[in-house]
């Protein structure tokens, strides 16, 4: 062995070059702690690889906290290794007992579900706090995965199903991402995995090429941070779709949904920031003639001190907002895409707004009505407004005079970025 060590040395002096190796050589100075963080940013595959330049490094892989498998590039590590093998022997020869993220990328190529549940329950042997995986649909998530008392992270993208669950223990989850993964029921899955994640901060769900739950009820008293994203387009059963959420604890909101015909929430006293798109983005054809949920909806944002609110073609009929007088007394910013109608609805009920951001969409500003009298964030606190898209109508400027005729405390003149016609 000890005659072995410069044959490799001048070998890979040959193929690095001289340069590279002394870059190496001054590397293999620094401490262990920094080489295992600069490995922490390579694919495992690529970590392990580095065994090779010299007996400072041959086990430093072993002792980095993060492993990242996947299986569409590791097969190459040996060619004609099953994946499972491949990282049972890396498992095996690894060290580190605290291990902080896994990273999966698997397949019906890469083994079963036998082979899955195995590579997970070496990672949860060890501790791990952060676990994603990409598994394709046609292999069934491991259950091992909801019952784990040390899990603080999972990121689920492309796998499936979520399983109907009898027991749910993730009592350190703070963040759950479910990005394009299906359900193995319509209605329940995700409340039934809510309701084991006792301290949930974060929640983000992505349905963009799979359909999302019928029935979306998202309950926690601990959820701080929700995105959801329901691009997801399905004509045959859009009517059923509906989406409730019940979480006082909430500060950041973040919704893009094009399916749900019912949308409710409870108050939220804690939120300071919001960024609605309902039905945004849809053709004519495709937007439901009346949100007729959409106004209860934002009344449960009055808290809100940022909003930004889309909600492409939707119509609402006047006596809607005669009947929803909700008042937005921490709102200080506003940006609309939206039936027009919404201005003049904020512009009365939000008495501290100070900046106004418009976009315009086509046939949309002529729902412009003005206020039956001057509202008091014209008087007293609206200092910006800017209009994007800007086409010049007759209703676009009726609506930018009557702010500049009765803005008592407008910093600037009105902005707008103009659309010429043919551009």
């Amino acid at each position: 062995m000890e005659k072995e060590a410069p044959s490799t040395t001048k070998r890979l002096k040959v193929i690095l070059g001289n340069q590279c190796m002394d870059s190496i050589d001054r590397l293999s100075s620094l401490p262990d702690s920094i080489l295992h963080h600069i490995l922490s940013f390579l694919p495992t595959k690529r970590s392990v690889q580095t065994s090779i330049l010299s007996r400072r490094w041959r086990h430093l892989w072993a002792h980095v906290p993060d492993i990242e498998f996947d299986c569409h590039t590791d097969l190459e590590l040996d060619g004609g290794k099953r994946f499972s093998d491949i990282i049972y022997r890396v498992m095996l020869q690894y060290k580190v007992q605290g291990m902080n993220n896994f990273r999966l990328t698997y397949n019906e190529n890469c083994g079963g579900e036998y082979q899955l549940e195995t590579c997970i329950t070496t990672a949860i042997v060890r501790n791990v706090k952060h676990i994603y995986l990409s598994i394709y649909n046609i292999v069934r998530l491991p259950l091992c995965i909801f019952t784990y008392d040390s899990l603080v992270d999972l990121i689920l993208f492309q796998c499936g199903p979520i399983p109907m669950l009898g027991f749910v223990r993730l009592p350190a989850l703070k963040k759950l991402h479910i990005l394009d993964v299906s359900y193995e029921s319509e209605f329940g899955c995700l409340t039934n995995l809510l309701s084991g994640c006792p301290v949930l901060e974060e929640l983000n769900l992505v349905s963009e090429n799979v359909p999302p739950c019928i029935y979306h009820c998202i309950s926690s008293p601990t959820l701080i941070r929700l995105y959801i994203n329901t691009t997801f387009w399905d004509s045959y059963h859009r009517e059923r779709y509906r989406l409730k959420i019940d979480a006082p604890a909430l500060r950041f909101l973040w919704i893009f949904d094009n399916l749900s015909k019912d949308v409710s929430f409870n108050l939220m006293p804690s939120l300071t920031a919001a960024d609605v798109k309902l039905h945004h983005g849809c053709t004519p054809r495709r937007v439901m003639p009346c949100l007729q949920s959409l106004l209860p909806f934002l009344g449960s944002l009055c808290y809100v001190t940022r909003l930004q609110l889309a909600t492409g073609l939707i119509e609402l009929s006047e006596n809607v907002f005669s009947a929803v007088p909700v008042k937005f007394p921490n709102l200080f910013e506003v940006t609309l895409n939206t039936n027009w109608r919404f201005i003049t609805y904020f512009l009365e009920n939000a008495d501290n707004l100070k900046k106004l951001r418009v976009h315009t969409l086509d046939n949309c500003s002529k729902w412009w009505i003005e206020p039956h009298e001057v509202p008091s964030c014209l008087l007293s606190s609206l200092r910006s407004i800017r209009l994007l898209r800007f086409m010049c109508t007759k209703q676009e400027f009726q609506m930018v005079g009557y702010v500049l005729r009765n803005a008592k405390v407008l910093e600037t003149g009105a902005e707008a970025l103009v659309m010429l016609p043919g551009l």
